[in-house]
């Protein structure tokens, strides 16, 4: 009689110790998280009134800004009218353009419109008037604007007096300087030369006068800038010094300068050299 084997389950294997380290979750039934959406700070966009815009326009500029109607008429302006004309809006509503810009009458308009035709602007040159009577010279852009259903021309007007009396008082000036025997110049504020006649371009060992205008008081004269720094503050300045010539003569230098001004305004300086 064979022996009864008795059957017995096979242990469970025993669960091994975790590893030391990172255990990496299995997210393979897990679904991927969606990031979530990021608020975009981009300033809402509004629609700019085109009115609104056209008159920003209009007030930013330099310039007097006149909008004309087809019979001469101002009917728009910008905030300069005021300051240089001394008009408000009210006061040059439906103001004949003439009164402001002298000549102007309805011929002329219609000229400048005809040669407004083939071009964009005309520059032209006149002579404004403020309304407390006086005057002074201008460039007045003229051109044409689309408004409602015509077609309005526009001044756009600058004041150029001081730039036209220092152009005027330079060729003076020069004319003068010119018969000068000994040296004499005209420098701008920054001590560049504007004016010089052929003993100052001698001395600056020059023969070509518009080289000789980039060139600077202090590189003729480098001991006496602070004479020319009085001049510049308004003082008349007569400065004289011993020299010494080559041969080792001695002589006498004496430097004149007063200040130029248009009005109370200094704009420049003038000067003379003279040698005994």
């Amino acid at each position: 009689m064979k022996p009864v084997v008795e059957l017995k389950p096979a242990p469970e294997p025993k669960p091994e110790p975790a590893k030391p380290g990172i255990r990496i979750a299995d997210r393979s039934s897990v679904a991927p998280e969606k990031p979530e959406p990021i608020a975009a700070d981009k300033p809402s966009l509004q629609r700019v009134d085109p009115k609104a815009l056209f008159y920003q326009l209009m007030n930013a500029l330099y310039d007097v800004i006149l909008v004309l109607d087809d019979q001469g008429h101002v009917i728009d302006c910008n905030v300069r009218a005021e300051s240089v004309f001394g008009y408000s809006s009210d006061d040059v509503w439906n103001m004949p353009i003439e009164k402001i810009v002298h000549g102007m009458n309805t011929r002329m308009i219609g000229l400048l419109r005809r040669n407004l035709a083939n071009k964009q602007h005309i520059l032209i040159d006149a002579r404004c008037f403020r309304s407390n009577g006086t005057s002074f010279l201008a460039e007045v852009g003229v051109s044409t604007i689309q408004l409602t259903r015509s077609e309005c021309v526009v001044f756009a007007i600058r004041n150029v007096e001081k730039r036209k009396n220092s152009s005027e008082e330079l060729r003076k000036l020069r004319a003068t300087l010119e018969v000068v025997p000994y040296p004499a110049f005209a420098c701008n504020l920054h001590g560049e030369f504007e004016v010089l006649n052929p003993p100052v371009l001698a001395m600056l060992g020059m023969t070509d006068e518009m080289e000789a205008h980039k060139k600077h008081f202090s590189e003729l004269l480098p001991d006496l800038v602070e004479c020319f720094q009085a001049a510049v503050r308004g003082e008349t300045v007569s400065e004289k010094r011993q020299m010494t010539r080559s041969d080792g003569s001695a002589y006498t230098m004496e430097l004149r300068l007063r200040p130029l001004r248009t009005g109370q305004e200094i704009n420049g300086v003038a000067g003379t050299i003279l040698f005994s």
